[in-house]
């Protein structure tokens, strides 16, 4: 084999590793001599002679250290979408760090391009302060925060609840398959107890007909979102109940006394006016995120 096919074996083969790195956090950088001589069946003596003429030439970025480890920089460059400072690392923890500063860059830069709630109309203006708030909660650490969306009927509250669900998911804060969970408080308001189990689930005996234990959607959407439309139709006690869900993340079934349950899932809570129509604005008062929606009657129309 000449000498020129001998570099472009080489080479073909630094870059076909570099491009299947999927994870820079982790030690994946085991692209070195011992390794391309393996893959390419040839000499490590004749590799090494033609790392070095590649990283000479520039196209490969050397990491100091035993042993020493080449990765394709153009490659490298395109994944990052960023231009490398130097071709020489003394060892991987200097290339990571390098790396990191590019990869949460290009990471905050893709996520704010496709964010479904930079497709609502009005992200770039008259709702632009609602979609900070909205990624702000579900990106707060460590499990995100509850939020509180106002708005008259029909300005498009449960479109944005969906809108930051779809985003949890595209920003990995929710799995895929997440539960999105829509709940109308209104539909139950006759029924202050048929309320709270469909809510909360109940125990066998809890009330008249209560022959055996019942879920609620509250453990319905764990590791989702539960949206609850006209939460102000809630009774007092309700109320209470929900706060408790939101504050220390537990609750109990209608008809338990003794031991909490978990949970953890968002919690977004609207109200169709504003905090006047929840006795001493219960939810405005304590809830994690305030997000006044008013505005999306002209934005979304």
């Amino acid at each position: 084999m000449n000498k020129v096919n001998r570099n472009e074996k080489v080479y073909q083969k630094i870059k076909q590793f570099t491009e299947e790195i999927k994870d820079f956090d982790k030690e994946l950088f085991d692209i070195n001599t011992e390794t391309i001589a393996s893959e390419t069946n040839l000499d490590r003596s004749n590799v090494s002679r033609e790392l070095n003429k590649l990283f000479e030439k520039g196209k490969v970025i050397k990491i100091g250290g035993k042993p020493v480890i080449y990765l394709d920089k153009t490659a490298l460059e395109t994944i990052l979408n960023a231009a490398l400072s130097k071709n020489f690392y003394a060892d991987i923890k200097e290339l990571k760090n390098e790396l990191g500063k590019y990869k949460n860059s290009t990471e905050k830069k893709t996520l704010d391009k496709v964010s479904v709630l930079n497709t609502l109309i009005g992200a770039g203006g008259s709702i632009k302060k609602q979609i900070e708030q909205g990624k702000a909660a579900i990106l707060y650490p460590p499990d995100g925060l509850h939020m509180i969306i106002l708005g008259e009927t029909g300005v498009g509250k449960s479109t944005f609840a969906e809108a930051m669900y779809k985003f949890a998911v595209e920003c990995k804060k929710l799995a895929a398959q997440a539960p999105f969970i829509i709940f109308n408080c209104a539909d139950y308001s006759e029924n202050p107890q048929l309320l709270l189990s469909q809510l909360f689930g109940y125990v066998k005996g809890a009330f008249t007909g209560a022959d055996k234990d019942k879920k609620g959607i509250v453990e319905l959407a764990q590791e989702g979102i539960l949206f609850l439309d006209e939460i102000h139709r809630l009774p007092p006690e309700g109320q209470e109940m929900m706060f408790l869900l939101m504050d220390k993340g537990v609750f109990r079934r209608l008809g338990e006394s003794e031991n909490f349950r978990s949970s953890k899932l968002f919690n977004y809570c609207c109200y169709n006016r504003g905090p006047a129509v929840c006795p001493s604005g219960y939810f405005c008062k304590k809830n994690s995120v305030n997000s006044k929606t008013s505005s999306f009657k002209a934005a979304l129309s």
